[in-house]
């Protein structure tokens, strides 16, 4: 069974983490038989994995589909028309995004942008901060909202890492909520991302969630 994984850093794993180290290489530990492909990114919106969820629905079909939805308040955007596929590398048995990736023009921002990071551009650091300075929390709001219901409705299986309640999603199953804040503190390796331990258990959590 061929499974395709989105999401942000949560799910492409950080860089001081082993390397980006990721739950999905945990998956495919856990469950040899299946065919792991992860299309998330590290600093993205929600609206560049549900790009990359359309893209892959069309170019690169799988059977099962796990969404993270990641925070509110970012904006990605890249090259028209790009050929994903030549950005996809191996990684401990499953595949993801390479750093070749960027050539795609990939710029990642949020509403904390101050200066250029990863890729991004001074431009593009620029529109970000003109952007998020203009435009109103319902308008952000609205935006997000509507992605969540996008994704609830195209993907099999979707979750949050953090932060759920705060945003008023209490539909929706959220790590930080099921793992506790206390289990959360312990095992975060850098910020809200988990070390070794934390991936480990997430990836058993999805499975019995998703149910795979």
């Amino acid at each position: 069974m061929k499974v395709a994984t989105f999401g942000c850093s949560w799910t492409y794993g950080h860089s001081t983490v082993s390397n980006n180290l990721n739950w999905p290489v945990f998956l495919k530990k856990y469950m040899p038989h299946l065919e792991v492909h992860n299309y998330a990114q590290a600093g993205t919106s929600i609206f560049y994995s549900i790009h990359q969820l359309q893209w892959v629905k069309k170019n690169n079909p799988a059977d099962f589909y796990i969404f993270q939805m990641t925070l509110p308040a970012r904006l990605t955007y890249w090259k028209d028309s790009t050929d994903w596929n030549s950005y996809r590398v191996d990684f401990h048995s499953t595949t993801m995004y390479g750093s070749e990736v960027f050539d795609a023009g990939l710029q990642i921002l949020t509403a904390q942008s101050r200066r250029p990071s990863l890729n991004t551009r001074a431009p593009a650091v620029k529109l970000a901060k003109n952007y998020f300075s203009q435009i109103n929390d319902e308008v952000l709001s609205l935006q997000y909202d509507l992605a969540v219901e996008y994704v609830k409705k195209n993907v099999d299986f979707y979750y949050m890492q953090t932060e759920a309640r705060e945003q008023g999603y209490h539909d929706i199953l959220c790590l930080e909520d099921e793992f506790g804040r206390e289990y959360c503190e312990k095992y975060w390796a850098d910020g809200s991302h988990f070390g070794k331990t934390g991936l480990k258990r997430t990836a058993e959590w999805i499975i019995q969630n998703a149910s795979l």
